[in-house]
């Protein structure tokens, strides 16, 4: 049994009320005054079935220890056999001890409740009256209304079933909070199945497949890698098949989309813009190439530069981390606009000082004689690229010059530069833990929301019992034993009894992270087939032996003795051979006793077990390989395969690296950023994509590689290019910087990153000064 008081308007005077049921009365003190904010106080009993909740509108009224002012207190009773809640009160206090001044509710109001279990009652069937009782024996008439609320709750035994729809919903809840997914959808049955299958690996993998093949088309499109160019009308064929994949990703995830219509969902609606772009290019492409309706102009695809959206619009990693760029850079503004103006300034101050001085440059070419070549150089100049290159014809002239220089590089270079660079990481850092913010509290709505589906009532709160959970867990985790289940429950339950409260299950999505392994699956077959072997005296000495620290410590001592003899091998030929197959062998047995150990799964479950295995594996291969080659007399292969000898020798170095603990933690926190690095990694190549595929269209052919000596082809010379003759671009040997594929483009981007000797790659044209500002600007 449960009566609650919920004080609506917040006084302070209540202290004290009694509650009568039939004979019997109810007293319950109320101490609002330390707990002056408190909204409800109960007292509870077990065995609860149902709940009534009745509403009392108390008028003012002399001698009542309730409150003077009107006001509305709302009382709930709860009992499995409400018959039962008559008798229990009589324990409770009896009639001459009640206060001058009570609620009396009549016996009608007993047979109300009585009735209650029928789910039909309404408050017009039950309408007791309400007294107060005095020592002058007066009586005054107070309206009730008893009224069957809707928050009914249930016991263990009388709860309703959970029904499969129910299950999956909840099920899918607790996968997108372990997940950290957000996506909206609908909660109907067909729906939540066709989310779940939206969300299965399987299906991501497949279309990441066909995303990436539609980015790698650009191989062999018009202007191909040499040797794998094919007909237009195959790669159009392998993109159309794409861009197909793209729609029934979309009609797929329509079909729980909450939004009612395409222009509520933006990443969709831009999916389809693209896919519509596409064909459209593909059919003008189609009808420019045959027919030549633009003359000699060569045919060019215009949406190839837009296929890497498609990447950020199905990766939800690169889309949050553009949504995060996104919001970090209007609050950037600022000190970028002042960086510009300074280098603004600077430029009319170098223009100025130096376009009347008749100064030239080494290979002849005017000194700041416009305002936009000053300014071109001054902002190459914060790059350091040009670096004192543009400094020396003014310092020649007057030494004096260099303090201008010298000024500009520290003020854009060592102070704005940086305050850009951390107003940028600031603003990010702190979008980024905006979205972490967003994403715990979108995890912990999702498990409430699967909380209150599973939700049974029991002893005066709400729990997930042992059956659900293992329901529950059967979908969301199916590869988990049954004692692993309860392994999970027994971990997340704080009280001991076996069910999960409200903060309990909240819990659920960051144990459910947690790998977990039985003792058996960790057994060895040795253990299990070949006991008394593995177990003997000479096994535990060799165990002893490799799970010993000294063991790793002497492998890297031997590592280190074999780089000194590749270092000197050639002044040892004769007994350089005979070490390296010493040191080849020594890494074998070190395998082979590790597998013995540790078994397989342990062995492969670890970073530089696999490291080793490859390159030691990969050595031998090669070994045997050169031998073999030596053997038959092919000495151009042999040597080949004793080069990648020498390389895999030169990783082996890297495993000292595992021995030492700072550099293993080192290594460790590159390995636990590495998949932010990975999405940051495919930001910047969704933008080498865009740029790469713009230079090869706009430049394809203007720029080749011929050689540089002994040309006697004209049109081979300078480049293939006469406008390159004398020009840093061909002076220093860049041919090979051209548009003229899509592997040599993303190469140039990727100079361009690195902003050394970036500006003698540039080409006599204003798009590429552009291109070249923006790449920059993107690193």
């Amino acid at each position: 049994m449960a009566y609650s008081i919920r004080d609506n308007n917040h006084r302070r005077n209540i202290e004290t009320y009694s509650l009568k049921v039939g004979d019997g009365q109810y007293k319950q003190r109320l101490d609002l005054k330390s707990r002056p904010r408190s909204r409800s106080l109960c007292t509870q009993y077990n065995n609860l079935a149902f709940v009534q909740e009745v509403d009392i509108d108390l008028e003012e009224e002399q001698r009542c220890d309730l409150p003077t002012r009107q006001r509305s207190v709302s009382f709930a009773l709860v009992d499995e056999e409400p018959t039962r809640l008559i008798q229990n009160t009589y324990d409770h206090c009896p009639v001459n001890e009640m206060p001058d001044g009570y609620i009396e509710l009549h016996r009608s109001l007993a047979n109300g409740i009585s009735s209650a279990s029928n789910p039909n009652i309404s408050s017009s069937s039950v309408r007791p009256a309400l007294r107060r009782s005095s020592s002058d024996g007066s009586l005054s008439q107070f309206p009730l209304s008893l009224r069957r609320t809707n928050s009914v709750v249930s016991t263990t035994s009388t709860h309703p079933e959970l029904t499969n729809e129910e299950l999956l919903l909840a099920a899918v809840y607790v996968e997108d909070a372990v997940c950290g997914r957000d996506m909206q959808f609908r909660e109907d049955a067909k729906s939540v199945k066709s989310y779940r299958l939206y969300h299965r690996p399987v299906c991501r993998w497949i279309m990441y497949m066909f995303i990436w093949v539609h980015l790698a088309l650009a191989l062999f499109e018009y202007p191909a890698i040499y040797g794998l160019d094919v007909e237009y009308w195959i790669t159009m064929a392998i993109e159309t098949v794409c861009l197909i994949a793209y729609i029934c990703r979309f009609l797929h995830h329509k079909r729980f989309d909450v939004h009612e219509n395409l222009w509520n969902n933006k990443r969709y609606l831009i999916v389809c813009i693209l896919v519509a772009l596409t064909w459209l290019d593909m059919v003008i492409y189609v009808i420019w190439y045959q027919f030549g309706f633009f003359g000699n102009h060569k045919a060019i695809r215009w949406s190839r530069p837009l296929r890497p959206v498609f990447l950020a619009a199905f990766g939800r990693h690169l889309r949050k981390a553009f949504e995060n760029i996104k919001r970090s850079l209007p609050e950037t503004l600022n000190v970028l606009a002042v960086f510009i103006f300074v280098v603004f300034m600077f430029s009319i101050l170098a223009f100025k000082m130096f376009s009347a001085s008749n100064l030239t440059y080494p290979d002849g070419s005017g000194y700041f004689v416009d305002f936009i070549d000053s300014m071109w150089d001054l902002y190459v100049l914060v790059t350091t690229a040009n670096f004192p290159d543009v400094m020396m014809p003014a310092y020649d002239s007057n030494p004096l010059y260099a303090i201008f220089f010298i000024s500009y590089i520290f003020i854009c270079l060592y102070i704005f530069a940086s305050i850009v660079l951390a107003v940028i990481y600031n603003n990010y850092k702190q979008n980024l833990k905006n979205d972490v913010k967003k994403s715990v509290l979108n995890k912990r709505k999702r498990l409430m929301k699967a909380f209150d589906i599973l939700k049974v009532w029991r002893e005066s709160r709400y729990i997930v019992n042992r059956a659900r959970w293992h329901k529950l867990m059967k979908i969301v985790a199916p590869n988990r034993s049954e004692l692993q289940r309860d392994l999970l429950l027994h971990v997340l339950d704080e009280t001991g009894e076996m069910c999960l409260g409200r903060s309990e299950f909240l819990k659920v999505a960051d144990i459910l992270n947690i790998e977990l392994s039985e003792i058996k699956d960790r057994s060895l077959l040795l253990e299990r087939y070949c006991f008394r072997c593995y177990f003997s005296k000479p096994s535990k000495l060799v165990q002893k032996i490799i799970r010993h620290p000294y063991s790793r410590n002497a492998i890297g001592v031997i590592i280190i003795l074999n780089s000194l003899v590749m270092v000197i091998e050639d002044k040892i030929p004769v007994i350089s051979d005979a070490l390296e197959w010493t040191f080849l062998g020594i890494f074998l047995v070190e395998i082979i006793l590790k597998f013995y150990v540790f078994g397989c799964r342990r062995f492969f479950s670890r970073f530089w077990n696999i490291f080793d295995f490859v390159v030691v594996g990969a050595a031998l291969v090669a070994r045997l390989t050169n031998v073999i080659l030596q053997t038959v007399g092919d000495t151009g292969d042999s040597q080949k395969a004793l080069e990648f000898i020498l390389i895999l020798r030169i990783l082996r170095l890297m495993k000292v690296m595992e021995g030492i603990e700072r550099f293993r933690v080192v290594i460790i926190t590159v390995m636990n950023i590495g998949p932010s690095i990975l999405t940051y990694g495919g930001i910047m190549f969704i933008f080498y994509y865009f740029f790469a595929i713009i230079g090869v269209e706009l430049f394809e052919g203007k720029v080749s590689f011929h050689g540089y000596n002994n040309i006697t082809d004209p049109s081979q010379q300078f480049c293939g290019n006469p406008l390159l003759n004398g020009t840093d671009f061909y002076i220093l040997q860049y041919c090979k910087n051209n548009f003229n594929d899509i592997v040599h483009a993303m190469i140039i981007m990727f100079e361009l990153t690195v902003v050394n000797q970036w500006h003698g790659i540039l080409l006599e044209d204003c798009f590429t000064w552009i291109l070249n500002f923006l790449s920059f600007s993107i690193d």
